[in-house]
């Protein structure tokens, strides 16, 4: 918590309660990002993959 001195002369100065400000922004934490999911292998690399040299 801010110094309830410095919170008041903000409040004073330009109108707001920084407290509450420092709330807000430090509410809500991000939601870190799911692992992404493997490509399949396409059609053609799959057909590739089946060919034998002769």
């Amino acid at each position: 918590m801010l110094m309830p001195a410095l919170s008041g002369k903000i409040k004073d100065l330009f109108g707001f309660e920084f407290s509450e400000l420092l709330e807000e922004m430090g509410g809500e934490k991000r939601v870190p990002r799911k692992k992404a999911i493997p490509k399949r292998a396409s059609k053609s690399a799959a057909k590739k993959k089946r060919k034998t040299r002769r």
